[in-house]
């Protein structure tokens, strides 16, 4: 690249929402684009390593090639979870295809209470009856042909059929039923609830992320320009208005002019890029020593997540293993007592192996997991920036639990999956409980610090530039995605997320890549 390049518009990240912000923009063939990513980009898909391909592996020794601090794919942030557990990690992805080329391939759309709900916040263009449309867009869904569903999307959606589920998904399944949940064959219809098949952005095996849906073909227009491996070190500012980047690759420092930027980095590295241009809370810029350019006190604040906790159980000798098996394929969704969100929790039945091929010679080591999901939490937590480095990953607290309530479903989640795990059904497929240990139950207390110290993240943290009226005063973007306060950029990822999704926020990050392009492109 060149010292100094000037595009239409400039894309930075190429994760969920970005791939499809820079495909959609690109249509225009008198509209140039460029997308940039830190992480690497392998073009075609027979280029692209089998932990990135290999959708939902059951083997700890594939899966844990995915992610991790020695995986180039894998941003490797840590947090803290609560005050009794200091440091979790949370990995996200960092390669074209961002997130969506590491998660579980989970397909799951929020209820529409969640989208209504940031329209009554300001956003009346985000309600459910106005994402509809675009929710049909984006997918493939062989399965049903309703209203609901759309059928030529670039997103390939697999339910798995009850009779290929693995012996521990299917006794998952007919437990779940049999504690009195009803069956739910489609997890993304509006009204739905219960256990079923996990709606999974899978073809033929293939985890089907963001690059595969929006870039493949997008690839071949030649004012689309996609730069990885560039690391976005701060944005540009004059007067009010942002004209450009100042970027790193390979080890060169560059900038790239531009009428438009749209920050598509995510939950994380988004608030972190306002924050190093001199853009976030006034004493958050000055403890770092960056120069405030524009006091906006809601970036990095409103940090929403799922978290989530395992009970872990020793397998049964005498179970089957099933190697080639996705390792989710059932999920249950279900509202907890005295709960007014509905769907406000969600739990998957998964199993890991630690061998790679069944060999009758071996003694498999594997263990069931049920892992209880808080959905709808109301703890809210924050990042800010620890200096002027951009290199320097940024200080993320959760804040989990940190709300009573979020405390009182948790505790329950617990004990609704230990009663599931004495059901008769799981006899075959479990031999003991490892975590938690009785002594762990003997009390409300006992179990809460059980819990507090061994949470972890779904990896669906969100909210941190928060759209909204310029009346909230935390509020970042307003709803058609522009920065408040600053000409010449726009945000559109997790990030602008106001609340909490009760889904996987993949699906919901594709839908606000394309809502925020379809306003680009009508001149909002």
């Amino acid at each position: 690249m060149n010292p100094v390049t000037t595009f239409d518009t400039v894309v930075v990240g190429a994760g969920s929402s970005g791939a499809v912000m820079a495909s959609r923009l690109s249509e225009d063939p008198h509209h140039s684009v460029l997308l940039i990513e830190s992480g690497p980009d392998y073009g075609l898909i027979e280029d692209t390593p089998t932990e990135i391909i290999k959708a939902l592996p059951r083997n700890v020794d594939i899966a844990s090639k995915l992610l991790g601090k020695d995986s180039i794919h894998d941003w490797s942030y840590t947090a803290t979870a609560t005050d009794l557990l200091n440091t979790i990690s949370v990995p996200r992805g960092r390669l074209v295809g961002g997130s969506s080329a590491v998660n579980s391939s989970i397909f799951l759309r929020g209820i529409p209470e969640d989208y209504d709900l940031w329209a009554t916040h300001g956003n009346n263009e985000w309600s459910y009856e106005h994402l509809l449309a675009y929710m049909r867009l984006i997918e493939d869904d062989p399965d049903f042909s309703e209203y609901y569903h759309g059928k030529l999307g670039p997103t390939p959606v697999l339910r798995f059929k009850e009779n290929t589920w693995a012996k521990e998904q299917e006794i998952f399944y007919t437990a779940s039923v049999g504690a009195g949940y009803q069956d739910c064959p489609d997890h993304n219809a509006p009204n739905s609830s219960g256990v079923g098949p996990l709606p999974l952005n899978i073809s033929q095996g293939v985890r089907w992320n963001s690059a595969m849906a929006y870039l493949m073909e997008a690839r071949s227009r030649e004012n689309l320009t996609i730069q990885a491996d560039t690391h976005v070190r701060k944005i540009l500012l004059q007067n009010g208005t942002a004209n450009g980047l100042e970027i790193e690759h390979k080890n060169s420092i560059s900038k790239v002019l531009s009428h438009e930027i749209i920050l598509c980095s995510g939950t994380i590295s988004t608030p972190q890029i306002l924050m190093l241009s001199g853009i976030g809370q006034t004493s958050v810029l000055e403890s770092a020593d960056i120069k405030v350019m524009h006091d906006l006190p809601g970036v990095g604040k409103n940090l929403w997540d799922h978290p989530q906790v395992h009970l872990k159980f020793k397998t049964s000798n005498s179970i089957e293993h099933q190697y080639d098996s996705p390792r989710l394929q059932v999920g249950l969704k279900y509202t907890a007592t005295n709960s007014p969100y509905r769907n406000d929790m969600f739990v998957l039945p998964t199993l890991f192996t630690s061998h790679t091929a069944p060999d009758p010679s071996t003694n498999v080591d594997s263990v069931f997991r049920l892992v209880f999901c808080l959905y709808f939490a109301q703890s809210l937590g924050q990042i800010r920036i620890r200096s002027a480095d951009p290199h320097e990953h940024p200080e993320i607290n959760f804040h989990y639990l940190s709300d009573p309530f979020d405390r009182i479903r948790l505790r329950e989640a617990v004990n609704i999956g230990i009663d599931m795990a004495d059901r008769k059904e799981f006899t075959e497929l479990i031999d003991h409980r490892i975590s938690p240990e009785n002594h762990n139950l003997k009390s409300d207390f006992e179990l809460d610090n059980w819990i507090m110290r061994n949470l972890e993240t779904s990896h669906h943290a969100a909210g941190t530039a928060k759209m909204g009226p310029t009346s909230d005063r935390y509020s970042v973007v307003d709803q058609f995605g522009k920065l408040h306060g600053i000409d010449g950029i726009r945000i559109a990822d997790a990030s602008v997320m106001p609340s909490s999704v009760r889904a996987n926020t993949h699906l919901t990050s594709l839908l606000v890549g394309e809502r925020i392009a379809d306003f680009i492109k009508k001149g909002l």
